[in-house]
């Protein structure tokens, strides 16, 4: 911060002397036939002073704007007195801001004065031009400053888009001089991308690894009730149940596993949506006595992770058709520059309350959707994910057909291939 506050300031000290110097340079430069009149009369009058016996009848012959003056008629700063008698040339204004021209005579008792003179009217265009090219000289000093950092900023924004598109995973440090001012900023980016990537492959072992270990044992307990033939079918029946919830919630913890695994290749491509859609009804009709309907207005092409898209949407369709009493719609539309996707059903619907928690991992209602209806709350965790990963969203609302309906907004981004 020091660093960075004392080449602020040297900029701004040099650049006002650079400013400064230039202005004072162009505005003489264009405005010399003025300023060569100014000194050629001084010049005059100091000639006159000289080598001129001036008297007040002389005077009256030459010109009406020249006056004797006695030097201790007027009160000269210390200043003013010595260049007098020095025998240079003194400027001086009044309340209009005429100009007078003073010198001492060659007695140095007297004072020779011209004046009063016009102030010099110089063209608009002069002070504009002036002032215009100082404006520009101020903003190249300030682009020099801010190019460097300006240039670090946007190479540290790429690369954080990267890192959030999961990318990216290695430290920055290439990406900025040591010297630059935001290097600090780049050092703490490079900690926090390491510690985030460590968390984040730690939290995949530990899942997988989880998921792996609950096998075994689980292998071993199915093996050891189908060997207790004695005991009570009521009782074995419980049992076997406890286990399938178990192996299914494994299954779920692997499946969003995977899921993330799969988001992290960024394996993008033109997926034609209608019969994305299609193969998913398809499937389901196969297994579920309920109606499915799919509409789509017209033939949508998405640039997407087609993979994960099909998951997002199967899992929508599944859900639906869990708590749907007779019927599911299916919908698919082009809005601007996004597919949206509609997912809704005639069941009871979700409260308003619990939509916002209900795309967190593990998450249920209490009543309408629970362990004995099949899911673990992960199902529209993965929903969310997909979304996530396509810089998308998801929300929940009422469906006209009285129950839940669920919207994924995408960007289309798509291209030909």
């Amino acid at each position: 911060m020091a660093r960075l506050f004392i080449s602020l300031y040297l900029v701004i000290i040099v650049g006002l002397h650079a400013i400064n110097w230039g202005s004072e340079t162009l505005w003489h430069k264009i405005n010399n036939e003025e300023s060569k009149s100014l000194l050629q009369q001084k010049q005059l009058l100091k000639v006159l002073a000289q080598h001129i016996d001036v008297t007040p009848d002389t005077l009256s012959a030459m010109d009406q704007k020249l006056t004797l003056l006695a030097f201790n008629d007027v009160a000269w700063l210390p200043e003013q007195a010595q260049a007098l008698q020095r025998g240079e040339v003194i400027t001086l204004y009044d309340s209009n801001q005429h100009l007078f021209l003073v010198v001492g005579l060659k007695n140095n008792s007297d004072l020779l004065q011209i004046g009063p003179i016009a102030p010099i009217q110089y063209p608009i265009f002069n002070k504009m031009l002036v002032l215009g090219l100082s404006y520009v000289l101020l903003a190249i000093v300030i682009a020099m400053w801010t190019r460097p950092i300006w240039r670090d900023l946007q190479q540290l924004t790429s690369l954080a888009q990267q890192i959030n598109n999961h990318s990216h995973s290695s430290p920055l440090q290439p990406l900025v001089k040591s010297r630059s001012p935001i290097a600090p900023i780049v050092n703490s980016v490079n900690f926090m991308i390491m510690r985030i990537q460590g968390l984040i492959d730690e939290q995949k072992h530990l899942i997988n690894a989880l998921s792996h270990e609950l096998r075994t044992p689980l292998s071993r307990m199915r093996f050891s009730v189908a060997m207790l033939a004695s005991s009570d079918n009521n009782q074995q029946q419980e049992i076997n149940q406890d286990l399938g919830e178990i192996e299914h919630l494994v299954d779920e913890m692997l499946s969003y596993s995977r899921i993330e695994h799969l988001a992290s290749k960024q394996a993008f491509s033109n997926v034609e949506i209608h019969q994305l859609l299609q193969n998913q009804i398809e499937k389901h009709q196969r297994t579920s006595s309920k109606q499915l309907n799919l509409s789509v207005s017209e033939p949508i092409v998405c640039f997407c992770n087609g993979d994960l898209l099909e998951r997002a949407c199967q899992n929508l369709i599944t859900n639906a058709l869990r708590y749907a009493k007779q019927c599911v719609n299916v919908s698919a539309v082009r809005l601007e520059d996004k597919l949206v996707i509609t997912v809704e059903d005639d069941g009871k619907g979700i409260p308003e309350k619990a939509r916002e928690t209900l795309f967190e991992p593990f998450k249920r209602l209490d009543k309408s959707r629970n362990k004995s209806q099949g899911g673990y709350g992960l199902g529209l965790a993965i929903v969310y994910k997909v979304c996530q990963w396509h810089q998308g969203n998801c929300a929940i609302s009422d469906s006209a057909l009285g129950g839940a309906k669920f919207t994924i907004k995408v960007p289309l981004k798509s291209q030909d291939i």
